[in-house]
């Protein structure tokens, strides 16, 4: 798993499963977490009904994903604990799909309606 920068349309790639992507980015309303510095933290989207979602190994990569079946949201964790300051916003985020809906990829704009992420984007 890793974390990309398009610079072009200003926003950051959180690839969280290997796959080849299949149709147009979904949109969907998500919470981002941002701490001290503008980092960002944690994305939770809501899950569509139906969707399904490949769950890396454990200890894979940097990035934590989680399913709660309860809540039906998918939470991506940069950062277990940050510590200091932590803020919600809500955004429109996009997700990237294969054919079969797995998850791929959680697309977050860097600036949006109350917030800019800073980092991991280069400024710390």
């Amino acid at each position: 798993m890793e974390i990309a920068v398009d610079l072009a349309r200003n926003v950051l790639v959180l690839r969280v499963h290997p796959g080849e992507p299949s149709g147009a980015v979904q949109p969907a309303t998500a919470t981002i977490d941002i701490g001290e510095g503008g980092r960002l933290l944690a994305v939770e989207v809501a899950a569509a009904t139906g969707d399904t979602l490949a769950m890396p190994a454990a200890g894979e990569g940097s990035l934590f994903v989680s399913f709660d079946p309860t809540a039906a949201t998918i939470t991506v964790e940069l950062e277990r604990q940050p510590g200091g300051l932590v803020r919600s916003a809500a955004a429109r985020v996009g997700l990237v799909k294969d054919g079969g809906g797995t998850l791929l990829a959680v697309e977050v704009p860097r600036r949006g309606a109350g917030y800019e992420i800073t980092y991991p984007s280069g400024n710390r």
